[in-house]
């Protein structure tokens, strides 16, 4: 496989199939660093990877690849999308590529004992922990009250050290 320094390169190639090969791999590079890149996003729609890649390897959009290069396409973006962590899942508005956000559980911890420490041992409705929780590990809060495994332990934790009871 031909490999390039840069994009400028690429388009300077003379040679046709080294230059397409050049610019497919300067692209999957690019998918690379848009997969790294993404930090706090949870998901990322496989179409429209699919659609670029498509049109970067085979010069037409995803919706008129033949199936085999569909599926050849989705294994070469898989390959690049796992090791980076995340993973392709199917949903009922097509697949996704999914990353959990990673937990800072130290400042976690750390804002459920702030929170926790200003009740004074008053009730605290559930949704404002989580918010807090969520504050703490991801620098965010989110709409949903789901929390990662990790962040419910420290939660769970937290709440018994400061003398609180869960109630349903």
């Amino acid at each position: 496989m031909i490999t390039c320094g840069d994009y400028g390169s690429c388009l300077s190639n003379t040679n046709f199939e080294a230059t397409t090969t050049c610019s497919v791999t300067f692209y999957f590079e690019a998918i690379r660093r848009l997969l790294a890149a993404t930090g706090r996003k949870r998901a990322l729609a496989a179409a429209l990877l699919w659609d670029k890649v498509g049109l970067a390897l085979y010069g037409r959009p995803w919706s008129r690849l033949t199936p085999a290069e569909q599926a050849h396409l989705r294994a070469q973006v898989d390959a690049i999308a796992v090791p980076a962590g995340w993973a392709r899942e199917a949903g009922r508005d097509g697949d996704q590529y999914i990353r959990p956000l990673p937990v800072d559980a130290a400042a976690a911890r750390r804002r459920l004992q702030q929170f926790l420490a200003r009740q004074n041992g008053r009730p605290v409705a559930a949704d404002n922990l989580i918010y807090q929780a969520q504050l703490g590990a991801y620098g965010r809060g989110f709409y949903s009250d789901e929390l990662a495994p990790a962040l419910q332990a420290i939660l769970a934790e937290t709440l018994q050290t400061h003398g609180y009871h869960p109630t349903p």
